[in-house]
């Protein structure tokens, strides 16, 4: 047996035992705390004996709970739980670590005691805003890894709610004895804070483990019952504990509207009553998540939807999809309209912190996308530059240089998080502008050594804009202006082809991730993004240059098709995002309008503003949840898109600027 062996040996009565080969006593640490909130009926569950070569463990075998009393119990002590690994610093933990034990849920691996708390003793924060943001992340409930993001009902997370602040009651009676608790036993605990570093209490110090053998890394000497008791006074304080209830409630709500099969079911939504909310909301709400720092830096800290669709709550990146770009396009575009101060302060703070990042080597493995990579923050610096007095700091010539270098390491396939929005975006300026011609030819060349056919059809078969064959047809279509190249043509036709095959009815696609074949009518997998693309298409009369079954008469009628369809609200849903919602559409009436003169119907648009207040603009097509502030899932896009409304010279982010 070597040192990392697990040895296990089962009885006849069906009975396991466990033994590990590690030297801490984390577990009799963990089930004596935990009796304090869940009983002595717990504690019992973690049955263990301490070796001086390792640790034996009653294997805790699965029990099914049935009643809807035994469930209702189950995920009240789930709150407990998530109570107890909050205030004792634990954190990634995974579901697949969890035991259903009757009415008990039970940690299997119980590894990083204190370790969210420690984080920040090994991991020293650049500047004072990421200091201050992954404090308040380290520190929360999110970091535990239980929040819910599973598919429960939503009376569940009343329960789960229950029992959390019925620990939080629990802790304020018992406070003393807690903290004596915690000082007597502290001597236990070895954590892991991150991969292959580790902490011992006793010893006050972090060291990496190889084997047997332990090399100290650095002294943690301040990290003592003191430091402890101060965080859990944090964590336990009252605004810090409503505010981690309703994170996990609206993480919960979040996370079942992202759920496909949520939404196909539809059944809940009916007994959620929405919010209301006004046009200023949108913007109070981005705003109440800055976060800001003593050397004058700025992060957002919230819930974020990211380009793959996943939920989460972290620090925002400095993407245009769902981070700090986004953010700041919007606060440009408040400044364009109203001439608003704040916005232009808190504009400056973005790019001294961009500047900061950028001189610590962090864009430097970014792709040159527009809505994901450099392209995006490139042009966020291309707008705010024109606000006077506004300082750049010399990014503008050193996002140049990164773009330059960094088109290697972007994929040929993807719009969203590929080379085609950034192709996109340059087209727009390419005759005028040295650097966009510049950038777009390199693309172009960079394009036809590494594209492969195959690989597009293993990994963007879809009708898509952002994630298929009509993004690939319209970026070909620009670089065909650029560098004539009769490949062009023979791949816009096999794209084209492509996309037909996946058509079954007027503006309905087939959307290969649905097994059930069917289609939608949002942006990134829907009608709309295509739509969208093709109203850039009668822009720039790309189908004069290429031969396809496509005129332009057949192009304008569809157009104007489109445009009927959305004003009849057939195809409108509860949903206000730019990515999955109704403003995506209202973007293409903007569009449209602007390119042919013909007004759109004010009675609809009236109505769209409306609804979008009673449903309190939600992003995620389920009432009454919290909004993330990301730019496309978000209601930093929102609020782009009203001030794109009011504002004619503001051009559309869903064609990467182009109309």
């Amino acid at each position: 047996m070597n040192s990392k062996s697990v040895l296990s040996i089962e009885f006849t009565k069906e009975s396991k035992i466990i033994f590990k080969q590690t030297y801490n006593r984390n577990i009799e640490f963990f089930k004596g705390f935990a009796a304090v909130f869940l009983g002595e009926e717990y504690r019992r569950i973690y049955d263990s004996l301490n070796a001086d070569e390792g640790t034996w463990l009653k294997f805790v075998e699965q029990k099914s709970v049935n009643s809807q009393g035994e469930i209702k119990q189950f995920y009240y002590n789930y709150g407990k739980l998530i109570y107890v690994t909050y205030i004792l610093g634990i954190n990634d933990l995974h579901f697949e670590n969890l035991i259903v034990k009757g009415v008990y849920p039970v940690i299997k691996d119980i590894e990083t005691i204190f370790a969210s708390y420690l984080f920040l003793y090994i991991q020293k924060p650049e500047y004072d805003a990421q200091y201050n943001a992954t404090k308040k992340l380290m520190y929360g409930t999110m970091a535990t890894g239980l929040v819910p993001v599973f598919d429960m009902s939503i009376d569940c997370g009343k329960d789960i709610i229950q029992g959390f602040n019925d620990a939080n009651e629990i802790f304020r009676s018992n406070k003393q004895k807690i903290y004596k608790y915690i000082e007597g036993n502290i001597d236990k605990v070895e954590s892991r804070i991150v991969p292959n570093v580790y902490w011992r209490a006793k010893d006050k110090c972090a060291y990496s483990s190889a084997d047997s053998s332990m090399d100290k890394i650095m002294d943690v000497r301040d990290f003592d019952i003191t430091a402890i008791k101060d965080i859990i006074e944090y964590q336990t304080s009252d605004n810090t504990i409503e505010e981690q209830k309703n994170l996990i409630y609206n993480v919960m709500l979040l996370s079942k509207a992202t759920s496909v099969k949520y939404q196909e079911k539809g059944v809940e939504t009916k007994a959620i009553k929405a919010n209301p909310a006004s046009e200023e909301v949108l913007r109070d709400n981005v705003d109440r998540n800055i976060i800001l720092g003593k050397d004058n830096t700025i992060a957002w800290l919230g819930l974020i939807v990211n380009d793959q669709e996943k939920v989460e709550y972290a620090m925002a990146d400095w993407s245009l999809y769902s981070g700090v770009s986004g953010i700041g396009l919007m606060y440009y575009t408040e400044w364009l309209n109203t001439g608003d101060r704040n916005a232009v302060a808190i504009l400056q703070l973005i790019l001294k912190t961009m500047k900061r990042e950028y001189d610590l080597g962090k864009f430097e493995s970014y792709d040159i996308s527009y809505f994901c990579g450099l392209t995006g923050m490139y042009s966020f610096i291309k707008k705010v530059e024109t606000i006077p007095g506004i300082e750049l700091f010399g990014l503008k010539e050193s996002l140049e240089k990164l773009i330059e270098k960094n088109i290697a390491y972007t994929n040929c396939y993807d719009l969203l998080s590929g080379v085609h929005s950034a192709v996109l975006y340059y087209y727009g300026d390419y005759k005028e502008n040295y650097f966009s011609r510049k950038i777009i030819t390199a693309i172009t060349y960079h394009f036809m050594d590494n594209y492969k056919n195959q690989k597009m059809d293993d990994s963007c078969n879809f009708a898509s804009f952002p994630h298929g064959y009509t993004g690939l047809m319209t970026s070909l279509l620009c670089m065909n202006r650029v560098v004539k190249d009769d490949r062009f043509s023979i791949l816009i036709k096999k794209a084209w082809e492509k996309e037909k095959k996946l058509k079954v009815s007027d503006f309905n696609w087939i959307d290969n991730r649905k097994a059930d074949g069917s289609s939608s009518h949002n942006w990134c997998h829907g009608s709309c993004g295509i739509m969208q693309a093709r109203l850039f298409w009668y822009k720039e009369e790309f189908l004069g240059d290429i031969d396809i079954d496509y005129t332009e008469e057949e192009l304008f009628r569809d157009l104007r098709e489109y445009k009927k369809l959305i004003e009849a609200s057939n195809i409108s849903v509860n949903n206000y995002s730019l990515c999955h919602g109704n403003f995506a559409l209202l973007d293409y009436l903007i569009s449209f309008e602007r390119l042919t003169g013909e007004r759109m119907d004010k009675k609809y648009t009236q109505q769209i503003f409306e609804k979008a207040k009673e449903d309190g603009y939600s992003c995620m097509g389920t009432p009454a949840t919290i909004n993330p502030m990301g730019y496309m899932v978000g209601e930093t896009g929102i609020r782009y898109l009203l001030n794109r409304y009011e504002n004619k010279n503001i051009k559309s982010i869903l064609v990467c600027e182009n109309i």
